[in-house]
């Protein structure tokens, strides 16, 4: 059975036409190439105009995410197993135009091991702007000075880390998504406002990581932005 995780919003549209109308529809769509992110019989791959395309290295890798930018292709996976809960330590990794890198070895982050499965906690995506890759997630202190500071809360741009807070067990904060403006950088983030209370998530978003607390409890997952702004 072949599987096919698709990374887009697919928006169906129905329109009335006559025959210039359809040729100028076709000719609309045809000059776009669409891509589709995903896994098929357990290697990680991305269709292209619905031709595949096979990732090297991505054998029990699923495709998480996909992003094109200036017709260079990223592409987000990581280890199958993870996903089902069978004990294996999740592991992330990225391909730019085929090339793959192990996220970890990327950001110089220590990976997840069988001893310490939580050491490095990624979102599931990665994010593309002018060229410049970003991530966020949650890494074990290597050079803890207090309870507090057990877990870092990071954002890497091209690899190079940005601590924003800090956290005594890593598992009250949730990363989220990225979005650009006038130079601006955003990015969103919940986190618990009473430890061990599950229900009572505090959400908000960094603007050039600076913290600015929102009084709606739902957690952005996407940024959109048009000339009226974000």
């Amino acid at each position: 059975m072949k599987t096919l995780i698709s990374s887009f919003l697919l928006l169906i549209f129905l329109v009335s036409c006559n025959t210039n109308d359809m040729e100028t529809l076709e000719q609309k769509v045809n000059s776009y190439d669409v891509y589709i992110g995903g896994v098929d019989e357990f290697n990680a791959c991305y269709w292209k105009n619905g031709q595949k395309i096979s990732l090297p290295g991505g054998e029990n890798l699923l495709g998480t995410y996909i992003t094109v930018e200036n017709g260079n292709v990223y592409m987000m996976a990581n280890n199958i197993e993870s996903l089902g809960g069978n004990n294996t330590i999740a592991a992330w990794y990225f391909w730019k135009n085929g090339v793959k890198y192990n996220v970890a070895d990327y950001l110089n982050v220590a990976p997840n091991t069988v001893s310490e499965p939580f050491k490095f906690q990624l979102y599931n995506n990665l994010t593309v702007k002018n060229g410049d890759i970003y991530f966020n997630g949650i890494i074990k202190n290597p050079i803890p000075t207090s309870t507090s500071d057990q877990y870092l809360f990071c954002s890497w741009k091209n690899g190079i880390r940005t601590v924003l807070e800090t956290s005594e067990t890593g598992g009250d904060l949730s990363m989220g998504c990225y979005g650009f403006f006038n130079n601006d950088v955003y990015m969103s983030k919940r986190y618990l406002g009473t430890p061990g209370n599950w229900t009572n998530w505090n959400v908000g978003y960094y603007k050039n990581n600076i913290y600015n607390p929102l009084t709606t409890n739902l957690f952005p997952r996407r940024f959109y932005s048009d000339n009226t702004g974000l």
